[in-house]
Order: structure tokens, then C-alpha cells, then sequence
């Protein structure tokens, strides 16, 4: 989805470019949706870093799950633990 909003925001702003000789009004809307397609995708790519720095802090505790069984405690999916 990431890679999606970058190739809107590029013809967007092709688009934007070749209005350069239009009016500030109406190069406005396109303008004002780049802004948000560049908002969406700096939140995409928080995301992605946040999952990233998540799956690196957990990965030690992967095995806790075969540990719990082993030992014949019940083992909470993670559907039921949130």
C-alpha cells in the first residue's frame, strides 16, 4: 500500500506541474490531497517501522508458547490474550 501512495503522490505531482500556469485555486485541491497522501503515507511507513521494532523486541519470547506445553500449562492464543 506504501508503494501505492508514492506512485499517486508522483502523478500527483506531475499533474501539479503541468498546471503550473493555472490559477493558485485551482492547483489548491491537488495540492491539498498530495499533503494527505504524504500524511497517510508517513503514517504507513510509522506502521511498519513500529511492527518491525515490535517483531524484534518479542522474537526472544517466540518459544514461551512450546515452553507453556511442555510444562502442561494451558497456552492462550494471541486471538484470546488481547
Amino acid at each position: 500500500e506504501a508503494d501505492d501512495e508514492e506512485c499517486e503522490i508522483e502523478c500527483l505531482g506531475f499533474r501539479l506541474k503541468k498546471m503550473q500556469s493555472k490559477t493558485a485555486d485551482k492547483r489548491a485541491p491537488i495540492e491539498a490531497e498530495i499533503a494527505t497522501r504524504k500524511q497517510t503515507l508517513g503514517s504507513m511507513q510509522h506502521s511498519i517501522q513500529e511492527r518491525a521494532r515490535l517483531t524484534r523486541e518479542l522474537a526472544p519470547y517466540t518459544h514461551l508458547p512450546e515452553v507453556a506445553k511442555a510444562l502442561g500449562q494451558p497456552v492462550a492464543s494471541l486471538d484470546t490474550a488481547l
